[in-house]
């Protein structure tokens, strides 16, 4: 560890993701001053190492048993009367339903829970761990990708001690679009077609203009904030977009670093 004391990031992955799919982004936000604990998400990553050898796998019962026929129903009828709506209202109407009970709210839920869970951790840290001269305990930002950056807009809603967040190309699932808060939030998007069903324009449209900001990648795919497309560099098997992949990953590590250095920068 290099001396000092450093700001905590915990970064929540995408659904079917595992934490150790986003390194290259990670990696470069850590060399900026920051330390970042990556959570894996059981049961719902392709797969969790215990300490005692023990590998879990994604959990495709659960997961069969909960995203089902009717949450496809939930969300075709959602997105055919979507595309029909003249007006945000209309829009509104046509997926309010779906944003609270898709199959993702619950899981934006649970994940939310997690991070809870590694907060409480921090707690035992601050005394006694190999963190506990490195670590200010008293700026903890949060990120994530896709579900995980669903998490994040949850997590910043139920929990005091997370002071800023990002979600990373996350549709925000839940009862966000009900409720508010009052904290620094970034919303990093792909560039997706106008014609996309925009479900943060409305689950966001309660944070204060002054703490929520949006970003666009231009010609940024879902999969640009992975390392899958550093990898894989073909579009129509990795899911990314025109952009070059390592531009992708300087604009989204600089934002993420730039939006934490100023927002967990106090004294």
């Amino acid at each position: 560890m290099a001396d000092g004391n450093f700001p905590i990031l915990i970064f929540s992955h995408g659904l079917y993701a595992e934490a150790n799919g986003y390194y290259s982004i990670i990696e470069e936000v850590v060399s900026h001053g920051f330390i970042v604990l990556n959570i894996n998400h059981t049961y719902e990553s392709t797969g969790s190492l215990f300490p005692n050898g023990e590998v879990l796998f994604f959990n495709k019962e659960y997961d069969q048993k909960n995203n089902n026929t009717q949450m496809a129903e939930m969300a075709w009828n959602a997105s055919q009367n979507y595309a029909k709506a003249k007006n945000d209202i209309e829009r509104l109407n046509a997926i309010e339903y779906l944003i609270k009970n898709y199959a993702g709210a619950e899981i934006t839920k649970r994940w939310s829970k997690d991070i809870t869970i590694t907060l409480n951790e921090l707690d035992k840290w601050e005394n006694d761990s190999f963190l506990a001269k490195s670590a200010d305990f008293s700026k903890i930002g949060a990120f994530g990708h896709s579900q995980g950056g669903s998490a994040i807009g949850q997590v910043l809603l139920a929990d005091n001690r997370i002071i800023a967040g990002i979600n990373i190309d996350g549709a925000q699932w839940g009862n966000l679009l009900d409720t508010t808060f009052n904290k620094p939030f970034l919303l990093i998007s792909s560039d997706w077609p106008e014609n996309h069903m925009n479900i943060n324009k409305f689950s966001y449209r309660n944070l204060p203009a002054d703490t929520f900001n949006k970003h666009i990648i231009k010609n940024s795919g879902h999969s640009n904030f992975m390392d899958i497309p550093l990898m894989v560099n073909l579009s129509f098997i990795n899911e990314a977009g025109s952009i070059r992949p390592q531009k992708a990953h300087r604009e989204t590590t600089k934002l993420i670093v730039d939006f934490f250095n100023e927002n967990l920068s106090f004294n």
